[in-house]
């Protein structure tokens, strides 16, 4: 982890940034899995 990033993990407002860009990663992750899966 560089400095700048350990830095920037230390501002609130950063932190809930890349809470909040994790999140929709991991939204679209599971949206894009759950179209490719055919429905029963």
């Amino acid at each position: 982890m560089t400095k700048v990033a350990s830095g920037a993990l230390k501002q609130p407002r950063a932190r809930r940034f890349f809470t909040v860009l994790f999140a929709a990663l991991v939204t679209n992750y599971m949206l894009t899995n759950y179209k490719v899966i055919p429905e029963p």
